[in-house]
């Protein structure tokens, strides 16, 4: 089976595919949940780009044996699009979740992360999760929050900056032939369910899976129900070989 590079959020690192990154593992893909540049243990500076991150990832990418199936959520969905678009040849599938088209940020969300108030990152969790949770999720708020903190300085300004920067996802979604997936929780109050179509609409084949009681966070929020839509979408992708 193939692998499976999962591309985290901005001010996060690949620790948030822990479901994930087991489930595939149990599927039989090869998960490798990245931390981009700067991020958890990788070394190196942060951009303030999605095509600067985009970057980075093919260079990866461009030492491993075979094309890859990429997921991406956030942030990492726009690293995923813009990589797909530019090395084709690298990638078998695109999978995006918490995406939109743009991804404008509040200015004094940018200001507060540009002065390295760590205060904010309990405002930017909330934001992230469902008010109304189904059932009662392993992963909490607390969770999202820690991660957030423990990024280092100047990580989330410069993350926020690159999302509030980009010109817009449909552009390069407009030019990936290979499958795509896009992922959304119908509660999600960052990057609504609305602001992907345009995303959809310009893709040449592309489906939805709407995650009831989710927000930005569905992958920890709901993850069997994010698991199995992606099994279900990889596993379809492979059997076209």
């Amino acid at each position: 089976m193939s692998t499976v590079v999962l591309i985290h959020g901005a001010a996060m690192d690949g620790t948030v595919w822990r479901y994930q990154a087991d489930a595939l593992a149990r599927e039989g893909f090869s998960p490798v949940a990245v931390d981009l540049p700067g991020h958890g243990d990788s070394e190196g500076e942060p951009s303030v780009t999605i095509k600067g991150y985009a970057g980075w990832l093919l260079a990866y990418l461009s030492v491993l044996d075979e094309p890859v199936h990429l997921v991406g959520h956030s942030m990492g969905a726009l690293v995923a699009l813009e990589a797909a678009a530019a090395r084709p040849n690298l990638v078998r599938s695109v999978a995006l979740l918490g995406v939109a088209d743009r991804m404008p940020v509040n200015p004094d969300l940018l200001a507060s992360t540009a002065a390295d108030d760590v205060t904010v990152f309990v405002t930017m969790g909330s934001w992230m999760h469902t008010r109304h949770p189904v059932g009662a999720p392993e992963w909490k708020v607390d969770d999202t929050v820690a991660i957030l903190q423990r990024s280092r300085p100047g990580i989330a300004f410069a993350d926020l900056t690159a999302c509030n920067d980009y010109p817009g996802a449909s552009g390069p979604a407009a030019t990936v032939s290979v499958p795509m997936l896009l992922i959304l929780g119908d509660q999600d109050l960052m990057t609504k369910p609305s602001a992907a179509e345009p995303i959809k609409g310009a893709a040449s084949d592309a489906r939805t899976v709407i995650v009831e009681g989710a927000g930005h966070m569905a992958m920890v929020e709901r993850p069997h129900v994010v698991n199995e839509a992606l099994m279900e979408f990889l596993n379809r992708v492979e059997s076209r070989k």
